[in-house]
């Protein structure tokens, strides 16, 4: 085994159930994503629910809930923080390095998702840069359409932490870490049914050839 593949992480985004929460920690996750309070995503999760994940993958102390945020002010993501015990945030939106410095003075782990024009505002603030490709509906992620693997490689290679996401299936995401080499792959409309609802199969599928040998 590779180690580009021996130490890959999985994380599957836009979870919407806790009971699926539960059942994507026990087939082997590192990272479930709950997209918090943003209504323009059809994944989108309130606060309640969010906490309500966090509880049911409790007992599994190898998986982290990722709270992803669009925009979210700094007062609303205080108390966020404060409800639901969510210590990993991603940023999906137009924050700023302040807004990051100060969210991880909050004590938290922060990502963010970057481009080509940006990254280098972020990447000294971030714990983890997110590469994905930018839905044109809202801006955000979840479009299903591939990142850029190129730009994704080339802050893998500059020592950068990264998550590749961004069209990413059980089919391709082989390819993905194999040219990439990223800290993370992460994917959403790769293994659904229907927005916010999983097809565990699918799941199940991409985390085994997220970890197969090449």
């Amino acid at each position: 085994m590779t180690a580009g593949f021996m130490n890959v992480k999985v994380k599957i985004c836009g979870v919407t159930l806790p009971s699926q929460a539960r059942e994507i920690a026990a087939l082997g996750a590192d990272y479930i994503g709950c997209i918090i309070e943003f209504s323009k995503s059809p994944r989108s999760a309130s606060r309640v629910r969010a906490k309500e994940m966090k509880l049911e993958i409790s007992k599994f102390r190898h998986v982290e809930i990722v709270g992803v945020v669009v925009n979210m002010p700094i007062h609303r993501l205080t108390s966020l923080i404060e409800e639901t015990g969510i210590r990993v945030w991603q940023l999906h939106g137009n924050e700023t390095p302040e807004d990051v410095v100060r969210i991880k003075e909050l004590g938290v782990e922060a990502w963010k998702a970057v481009t080509r024009e940006n990254y280098a505002q972020y990447a000294a603030v971030v714990d983890i840069l997110v590469v994905d490709a930018m839905n044109p509906l809202h801006g955000a992620g979840g479009s299903g359409r591939n990142s850029d693997w190129e730009f994704a490689h080339e802050l893998v290679e500059a020592g950068y932490a990264v998550v590749l996401a961004g069209g990413l299936t059980p089919e391709n995401v082989r390819d993905g870490i194999s040219l990439v080499r990223s800290s993370i792959v992460d994917t959403s409309s790769g293994v659904e049914v229907r927005p916010g609802v999983k097809d565990l199969s699918k799941v199940s599928q991409f985390i085994a050839s997220a970890r197969k040998n090449i």
